[in-house]
Formats: structure tokens, C-alpha cells, sequence
């Protein structure tokens, strides 16, 4: 074939087109954003868990870890609690009636009660606490929860009541002195309680609390669930008037016992 020819049929071929170059370059462009983004992610989580060692000594961490045991499920799922103003756990004990009482660890008490038993705490700061799954739920039945801590309270003194469900929202907090419930709430779908003033750390840490047949409202700027906001802030609420049991470390109360028992609320009234 003549070179004039060969040069011909060579021109012939056509050349890659804008178009058809396109796809391959935004491809391109992609596979360079994800690597740089995945660059970038790497090394925000590469500094946060050196931050993290760094900040955090290897003993420290949540109250609910110790010696290997998790204890998160015990404040994730539905729970109730009382704060107790007191130094001694045996007429607490005898209040409540407890059946078949011993004593324990913190560690036992804290997974017996995720059982169908009470643990009562060691005194912390003033306070015994009183943790269990038995404990009255007002979502079930007010009622119930408002003779409950009149009486109990009416016994002991001042008696505080806490109650968080994360999963419905549900959520409640109630503080009884001698006899006379001076602050009540309690909101499980609708306001079921709402007894007495606002206290000083509601105001503070502002809480929202409804009227009966209230209907909360959501924020259109923040979607923000008001009533999930509030029930996260009920341990909160428990550090400004007592104790919140998620802040105390129960790993350096190694020496302190405190006593579990099973518990059965009492058919109304509340015997003395």
C-alpha cells in the first residue's frame, strides 16, 4: 500500500470525543472525593481515640463498667430509681419489706436489679439510693406511684422518685417529703401527673413539662423530639436535687455493701 495511502486510512480513525470522555472524568472526580474523604476520616478518628487515651485514664469510665461488666443496658433501658435522704439503709429496708435480703456488691445489687429484685446503695453524699425494675411505673398506673411515695415518704422523710424510657420517651420525677408530695410529674404519651410548682432546677435546666391534654410541639427549625429532649435530662434533674446515679463511681465503694432483696408492691393503700 502506497505510504499516501496508509496515512489515509489512519486519518480515518476518529478521535475521542468531549462527550465521550465525560462519564470516565466524573468518575474520576468521584473516586478522588470518597479517597480524600476517606483520608479525612481516618485521621479525625485516628485523633479521637488518641484523644480519648490521652484524657481518660485506663481506671477511669462510666460508673457502669467495672471489672469487665457493662453496666449501660441498666440505665438504657426502661428504669426507675429512688433517692432517699438518709445514712442508714436498714429502715429503708424495713419500709419497703423486702423478702429474703442479704448483702451485696455494688456489682451484684446493680444486676439484680435489672432482675425482679430492689437494691438499696450505700449511703453517697446523704442519699441512698433505691434501684429497681419493680419500683412502681406511673405510665402503668399513677395512682399507684402517688400512694406509694405519700406512704413511703410519710416513713423516711424525703423521698425522691425517677423513672426513663428512652424508647418511648416516658419519663417522670417526683419529690416527697413527710407525707406530702410537693413535686410531681410524670408524661408517658400525655401528662399523667403534674402536681405542685416548678422547681428551681426544672426552670435551670429547662425541662419541658405539659398541662393535662397538652399537646407537645415540635420545633419545624430543629426537629428536635421535646419529649425525648426532657426524658435525657431526667439524670440531670436527679444531680441538681440528690444524686445522679450515673455519675457515681461506684468502683472506688469497692468496701461499702448494700443490701438486695425481692420486692412486691403492695395492693393499695400502702400498709404502715
Amino acid at each position: 500500500m502506497p505510504i499516501v495511502q496508509h496515512i489515509a486510512v489512519l486519518g480515518d480513525i476518529p478521535s475521542p470525543r468531549l462527550d465521550d470522555l465525560a462519564p470516565l472524568l466524573l468518575l474520576g472526580a468521584l473516586l478522588v472525593v470518597v479517597g480524600i474523604g476517606g483520608l479525612f476520616l481516618g485521621l479525625i478518628l485516628r485523633q479521637s481515640r488518641r484523644t480519648t487515651t490521652e484524657t481518660i485514664p485506663k481506671s477511669a469510665g462510666p460508673f457502669w463498667r467495672s471489672e469487665g461488666v457493662d453496666w449501660q443496658p441498666l440505665f438504657d433501658s426502661p428504669f426507675r430509681w429512688l433517692a432517699i435522704r438518709s445514712e442508714d439503709a436498714t429502715p429503708i429496708q424495713a419500709a419497703l419489706g423486702l423478702r429474703n435480703a442479704r448483702a451485696c456488691s455494688w456489682e451484684e445489687g446493680l444486676n439484680r436489679a435489672m432482675e425482679h429484685r430492689l437494691f438499696i446503695s450505700p449511703p453517697v453524699n446523704g442519699w441512698i439510693l433505691v434501684m429497681g425494675v419493680d419500683l412502681p411505673d406511673p405510665a402503668d398506673d399513677p395512682d399507684e406511684c402517688f400512694h406509694f411515695l405519700n406512704r413511703l415518704s410519710g416513713k423516711l422523710g424525703e423521698v425522691q422518685f425517677f423513672s426513663i424510657n428512652r424508647l418511648f420517651s416516658h419519663h417522670a420525677w417526683v419529690m416527697a417529703r413527710d407525707g406530702i408530695i410537693e413535686r410531681g410529674y410524670a408524661h408517658a404519651g400525655q401528662t399523667l401527673w403534674n402536681q405542685g410548682d416548678l422547681t428551681a432546677a426544672e426552670v435551670a435546666l429547662r425541662v419541658n413539662t405539659y398541662d393535662y391534654c397538652q399537646v407537645p410541639e415540635k420545633s419545624f427549625f430543629t426537629h428536635v423530639d421535646p419529649l425525648g429532649a426532657t426524658t435525657e435530662k431526667v439524670t440531670s434533674l436527679a444531680a441538681r436535687w440528690s444524686v445522679d446515679p450515673t455519675k457515681v463511681d461506684f468502683r472506688r465503694m469497692k468496701g461499702s455493701r448494700g443490701i438486695s432483696g425481692r420486692f412486691h408492691l403492695p395492693s393499695p393503700p400502702f400498709t404502715s
